[in-house]
């Protein structure tokens, strides 16, 4: 049995793989869309809301309120939600000025909205 019109061809087994890796790819492309959709526009709205009141909105204060907007959220969602948006062009992180013992913040600002 030399025949490599089968199943094992390799070709067919590379094609294989190439089909697998792009679902994968379109499913965390589906999965990204879907959080940028539920958790974007609530830390867009929170970052405006300190805007609004003209003062800064640091991060450690945004992510207090993420909390309490998003009760569910585990220790990490806040960090990956800011990393997420920043990666999508929506926010930006400023490092402040150094203070107490060097110890520095951050502010976080909307560069973009694409919620409206």
């Amino acid at each position: 049995m030399t025949s490599n019109s089968g199943f094992w061809n390799p070709e067919k087994i590379a094609s294989r793989a190439e089909q697998a890796q792009q679902r994968i790819a379109d499913e965390q492309a589906a999965q990204e869309q879907g959080f940028l959709s539920a958790v974007g526009p609530a830390m867009v709205g929170i970052i405006n809301g300190y805007m609004a009141q003209n003062r800064r909105a640091e991060t450690a204060q945004v992510e207090q309120d993420f909390r309490q907007a998003f009760p569910n959220a585990g220790p990490g969602d806040f960090r990956q939600s800011v990393d997420t948006l920043k990666q999508a062009g929506v926010l930006y992180e400023m490092l402040g000025a150094p203070g107490l013992m060097g110890q520095r913040t951050t502010s976080l600002f909307v560069l973009s909205n694409p919620w409206g």
